[in-house]
């Protein structure tokens, strides 16, 4: 059925709409991390290089205090900056991810979300590694890679996915910690997904993630999550596939509560990156991927 599953021939064919949406954003991985572009790695380096001599002026936070105790004398570690940046892309498969009332299911959006980012670090001579959480018991790790061979690594990985029953599930947490033993100093990194899972546990990684590199966020909804119909009874399930009951959407209460909570949830997600210095961006499944959401979000009128 379309869009309830990952086309790879889609996923390729976003390249034309990348380009184009970073030529109308003017840049759009430099608007979405902007931190990284005014200072293309963080400031002491990516990669270790050698260690030398303490000389006059010299930073005492990249000190060498191993070979400092050794020696006896200050010794300073020097780096150089990578040729090539990684741009890490985390997407939520879970359960809630593989739901959808118009065009698409959230799952596949996000994928969509991916491509367009991955094809744009192609294009800058870059890596991309990937990291899927949520339909299994264990992450899915793509390691980084670049070129079309990379993308076509990338975009097959996503194409495979579907939901599975399999609990308990490597969640938003579990996938940021293991990111954190992934991604080296100054990666950029994607947090895309419904954000539903957030918990304390993946703060608390997100701060640390944020000290060492650079975040941003896509966060992915469906307009029923947005607001109630006017009218009708729909079915819903406890998150887990087992029917819980039916929603009474002509109660005005109801659709208000509903509103607001999704109103809240959104704030706290953007709240939250916002602290980090990180930008937070909101796609919906009934938008159009490239002519309205992203370009407006990322658009020089937006920054």
């Amino acid at each position: 059925m379309p869009g309830t599953r990952v086309s790879v021939r889609r996923l390729w064919d976003l390249h034309r709409q990348a380009l184009e949406l970073d030529v109308l954003a003017g840049g759009a991985v430099g608007s979405l991390f902007p931190g990284a572009w005014r200072s293309r790695f963080r400031g002491r380096g990516i990669e270790f290089d050698e260690v030398r001599p303490y000389q006059w002026g010299d930073d005492f936070r990249i000190l060498d205090w191993k070979v400092t105790a050794r020696t006896g004398e200050m010794h300073t570690k020097l780096f150089h900056e990578e040729r090539e940046r990684t741009l890490w892309l985390v997407l939520d498969a879970g359960p809630g991810m593989h739901f959808g009332t118009r065009n698409c299911f959230k799952w596949v959006r996000a994928a969509e979300v991916a491509a367009l980012f991955a094809w744009l670090t192609r294009e800058q001579g870059d890596r991309v590694g990937v990291l899927v959480h949520g339909d299994a018991r264990r992450c899915h790790v793509l390691p980084r890679s670049g070129g079309e061979a990379g993308l076509s690594k990338c975009f097959g990985l996503l194409a495979r996915i579907h939901p599975r029953d399999s609990s308990p599930r490597c969640g938003l947490a579990d996938a940021l910690g293991h990111l954190r033993r992934l991604a080296r100093p100054g990666s950029l990194m994607l947090i895309i997904g419904d954000f539903q899972a957030l918990d304390m546990a993946a703060e608390r990684h997100l701060a640390h993630l944020a000290r060492h590199g650079e975040l941003a966020a896509v966060q992915v909804f469906d307009p029923l999550e947005q607001a109630l119909p006017e009218s009708g009874h729909y079915p819903v399930s406890d998150g887990a596939g087992n029917y819980a009951g039916l929603l009474d959407a002509s109660d005005p209460a109801l659709r208000r509560r509903w509103r607001l909570r999704f109103q809240e949830h959104q704030g706290r997600v953007a709240g939250l990156f916002s602290r980090f210095g990180a930008r937070s961006l909101q796609v919906g499944t009934g938008d159009r991927l490239l002519e309205t959401t992203l370009r407006e979000q990322l658009g020089p009128r937006a920054a």
